[in-house]
């Protein structure tokens, strides 16, 4: 193995180690945001509205930790496509780790429970966040993709 291709899989370690440790805060700031939002009497579209925001969190995160890799310029345009793939990748399991950490806390939670739509979303509701989730996603994607900030 090439002393890049060590660099690269030791980046990719770190990078998921750091990855991992965003995502209890991302869930705190779900739950804080949750019970912000209920307790300014703002129930309606509460599910939508925080799960976007943790997901712009986490995408804003992953952005700076792009940055991070980039500024070593010790990867050849090769490896960088192949890290730009296993990153989005990574980062799409999370966004999904956060999803199903949302629905799991909105179906427990005593305080939801007076807000049907926001406790179970109907499949209506649910499929119209998930579709703005995969929205932000895909333009979170492009964007990075095309970015200079992995070239």
């Amino acid at each position: 193995m090439t002393q890049s291709k060590s660099g690269t899989t030791s980046q990719m370690h770190t990078i998921g180690d750091s990855l991992s440790r965003l995502i209890p805060g991302l869930q705190r700031e779900y739950n804080r945001g949750i019970n912000r939002d209920l307790s300014r009497g703002q129930s309606e579209g509460v599910f939508a509205r925080q799960l976007l925001a943790v997901e712009k969190q986490l995408l804003e995160q992953a952005i700076d930790l792009v940055e991070q890799v980039s500024a070593d310029g010790q990867l050849s345009s090769e490896e960088k496509l192949q890290w730009l793939a296993w990153y989005i990748e990574q980062i799409g399991v999370y966004k999904d780790t956060l999803i199903e950490y949302a629905l799991r806390f909105n179906r427990s939670s005593c305080a939801l429970s007076n807000f049907k739509q926001e406790h179970l979303p109907s499949g209506e509701y649910l499929s119209e966040v998930l579709t703005n989730i995969e929205l932000s996603w895909q333009a979170w994607c492009t964007n990075i993709q095309g970015s200079d900030k992995v070239a």
